[in-house]
């Protein structure tokens, strides 16, 4: 058995699979996983194959305790197919996306999304389901070792089973609870309970098949040491560590969060994450516990960002959540903060760029628990802003009555803590009106589902660029 290594030298890859619909066809031989025999011209060792295919097949089935409704197919890509399709010019959107990214900080100003994909072009999957289709691909399968071959089959049939039982992967829906017309936080929750489901029955089902009576232990032992790794390698993570950080949760934090489900209630309990007892934000999948996420009332706030809507080039509105906090701020957060999503209890971002402008405006709310949690955040955020490099100018750091201001030439930004509530704001005029409406005792108390917030960019075209970056299908 490859012990830690295998673990940390797949993730190091990319090698782990992911779930993401792929819009691309590509030109393959399918491997049917039925009872009938198949066959595929794709390579002469299809045999080898075929063991491994059908041992993970219905290894994933007896571990996870379901059966497929439908046969599933297996596909062989090669890595140049993948990495064609993966290299795919980015589209203005896109370049607009990276720009508001790259202002608020998550990635830093220097950084081109295709120089990015193309200089890790070796750094992708090592296989990945397609959802709606009924089929799984792998990525130079003659590459793996029989044991290998047989994690990652059995991770994607997993994938295929809740498919075909639970359908996760149409549930990217968002009710009116949820303030933002996009809610990446939510969006990596729900990948969460479907990477960590299929991460659990990976690491179940191995074990279970090489040493049964001690698989139990040996899985609960592998799930801690890896949730443990993630908050203890914040900063470890290679540049840009966003990427890294939003893009390794699902598998990290979201296993160990199902596996305490499957430890306290068996698989009837993981189950149920999928609908009945769906989490609606990753502050549940850090701490374990539920929670109503606070929702910020922008109707006043718009009108600000909005002044110039006929030269309107790109607009935005978002709710993070406390991964995204850690993957902005991981060079100064400490791991105690981290495994409590740092009180994290709601947050939202509106952003608007205009065709006359080189950096937009945006209005970024948060609330945490207590005054001490909020403290703790806006002194990481002022660290940051002092050290954000946009436009490659420096800021200069001063104190008022709103708060604490960085001004460089390429930004204006306020950092202002009012008890559990910090607000950041860019390159906007009217940010005294716009904290009044924000910090009124009405304000505070109301808890708005406003949802008609103006928005010019698709939340799947932002997370595909995302997801681009990070070599996710």
């Amino acid at each position: 058995m490859k012990k830690m290594g295998y673990r940390m030298s797949f993730f190091s890859k990319r090698s782990r699979c992911v779930t993401f619909i792929i819009s691309a066809l590509f030109s393959l031989h399918f491997l049917s996983c039925s009872d009938d025999n198949p066959a595929s011209i794709y390579t002469p060792s299809i045999d080898t194959y075929l063991e491994i295919i059908n041992l993970a097949k219905a290894e994933a089935q007896k571990t996870r305790e379901l059966s497929f409704i439908h046969p599933v197919k297996i596909g062989i890509l090669s890595r140049e197919q993948y990495k064609s399709y993966n290299g795919t010019q980015s589209t203005d959107e896109s370049s607009l996306i990276i720009k508001e990214f790259k202002q608020i900080g998550f990635v830093p100003d220097t950084l081109s999304n295709m120089n990015y994909i193309e200089n890790n072009s070796d750094n992708f999957a090592a296989a990945f389901y397609r959802p709606g289709t009924d089929s799984l691909y792998i990525i130079n399968a003659d590459q793996y070792d029989t044991e290998t071959l047989f994690k990652i089959l059995v991770h994607e049939f997993t994938h295929a089973l809740a498919e075909q039982h639970f359908n996760p992967f149409t549930n990217y829906v968002y009710s009116g609870t949820f303030q933002s017309t996009l809610n990446s936080d939510y969006y990596i929750s729900q990948l969460s309970i479907a990477e960590g489901d299929a991460s659990v029955n990976e690491t179940y089902t191995y074990f279970s098949y090489i040493s049964p009576s001690t698989a139990f232990k040996n899985t609960e032992s592998y799930i801690n040491n890896y949730s443990e790794y993630f908050y203890d390698n914040l900063t470890t993570f290679s540049i840009p560590r966003y990427i890294e950080i939003q893009g390794y949760a699902p598998y990290l934090l979201g296993e160990k969060f199902v596996w305490d489900h499957f430890t306290s209630g068996g698989w009837s309990n993981v189950n149920r994450l999928y609908h009945a007892s769906r989490v609606s934000s990753m502050s549940e999948i850090i701490t374990g516990l539920p929670i109503s996420p606070y929702t910020f009332d922008f109707s006043d706030i718009m009108p600000s960002l909005l002044k110039n809507t006929t030269k309107l080039k790109f607009a935005d509105d978002d709710t993070y959540g406390p991964v995204m906090l850690m993957a902005l701020l991981n060079e100064t957060v400490d791991t105690t903060h981290c495994r409590k999503a740092f009180g994290w209890q709601g947050d939202r971002l509106a952003y608007t760029l205009s065709d006359n402008q080189t950096y937009g405006s945006f209005v970024w709310a948060m609330k945490f628990a207590t005054d001490t949690d909020a403290s703790y955040i806006s002194g990481k955020l002022d660290t940051f802003y002092m050290s954000r490099n946009l436009g490659k100018t420096a800021s200069v750091r001063t104190v008022d009555s709103i708060g604490i201001q960085f001004t460089s030439s390429a930004a204006a930004t306020s950092v202002r803590r009012n008890g559990s509530f910090v607000f950041v704001m860019e390159n906007v005029t009217d940010k005294a009106e716009i904290l009044a409406s924000l910090e009124t005792p009405a304000a505070i108390a109301k808890k708005s589902a406003d949802t008609a917030t103006y928005s010019t960019v698709s939340f799947q075209n932002k997370r595909k660029v995302i997801d681009n970056l990070f070599g996710r299908k």
